[in-house]
């Protein structure tokens, strides 16, 4: 059985975008964020949950990640 990774990128109405990965963690998972978003967002500033720390190998299925980006305004 194949693990799917996937990321999913919210944009909330006051502009702030939240995305939520599945099967994929930490600095790999911010590099494909920043390779989706390209120069709309900078994901060095991601407010970060506890599972951008686990190594990939310890995702549970269904666990996601999620980054909360502030405006490109900001």
């Amino acid at each position: 059985m194949c693990n799917e990774e996937t990321i999913e990128i919210i944009i909330n109405e006051d502009g702030t975008m939240t995305s939520n990965a599945t099967g994929i963690t930490g600095e790999i998972c911010e590099e494909e964020l920043q390779k989706l978003l390209g120069a709309l967002a900078d994901v060095n500033n991601a407010v970060l949950r506890t599972e951008y720390h686990e190594p990939a190998a310890g995702i549970k299925a269904g666990g996601t990640n999620t980054h909360q980006k502030a405006g490109a305004g900001d």
